[in-house]
């Protein structure tokens, strides 16, 4: 037997039990992510018990326009999967804007301590798909060192894989 709908308007109580814990034991009224990005955002940056990946991961898949500053701003996160998702979706957006505030905010990224963040910044830089892109990795790949020398190489590692793979498509 399927389960009826509640025609229960959801409320921004609803989003906080559906992303507490990743929203597993979540039985409140279904909703579309288009409806509640505002609330969706201010669950995101609000301390919380919230899973900031299933927040993330729901508002990535909207290509609404108002979400651009959102995402500009999570360039600037500490955390590697926040960036990996904003370089995403940025790229995704493919404006002209977008792709200049990437260029802008990624190459200070390939220095940063966090090696996720390294790895977002190299494959946003690479899903650039220019040939100032692809100069940026390779000197960044033949010049940059880190703290240890395994970390140089890993970094190393990780930027010839990335050179050799073709960049994402992604459309307007």
């Amino acid at each position: 037997m399927v389960k009826k709908q509640s025609k229960r308007k959801v409320t921004l109580e609803d989003l906080k039990k559906a992303y507490k814990n990743c929203g597993i034991h979540y039985d409140g009224p279904r909703f579309q992510v288009e409806d509640h990005l505002e609330q969706l955002m201010w669950l995101f940056h609000n301390e919380g018990d919230y899973c900031d990946w299933c927040i993330l991961d729901a508002l990535a898949t909207s290509n609404s326009p108002g979400l651009y500053r959102f995402f500009a701003d999570l360039l600037n996160s500490p955390k590697g999967y926040a960036i990996a998702v904003a370089v995403d979706w940025l790229l995704r957006f493919n404006t002209g804007t977008s792709r200049s505030l990437l260029w802008k905010i990624l190459p200070s990224k390939l220095h940063h301590k966090d090696e996720g963040v390294r790895k977002a910044a190299i494959k946003g830089i690479r899903g650039l798909n220019t040939k100032e892109a692809r100069m940026l990795l390779w000197q960044a790949l033949t010049t940059y060192t880190l703290d240890t020398p395994e970390e140089t190489q890993k970094f190393r590692d990780m930027i010839n894989e990335v050179l050799k793979s073709s960049p994402t498509k992604h459309r307007a």
